[in-house]
């Protein structure tokens, strides 16, 4: 489900573990607004939202 999400909003998936995944979306603040909700069904455990930036891969948080 939470790549048929992230497939809706044209994202990218850069991690994908059993357990975890990392998913690149660009678009305007509608749109992140609109995918965040639609994510909060699982576990957020981060999100960042402007300009390069990295995240650890897994299940730790940066």
């Amino acid at each position: 489900m939470a790549l048929q999400i992230a497939e809706h909003f044209s994202g990218k998936t850069v991690d994908l573990t059993p357990t975890s995944m990392i998913v690149m979306l660009n678009g305007d603040s509608p749109k992140i607004d609109a995918a965040i909700t639609m994510f909060s069904q699982f576990n957020i455990i981060e999100t960042v939202r402007t300009g390069k930036m990295v995240m650890a891969r897994g299940e730790q948080p940066t």
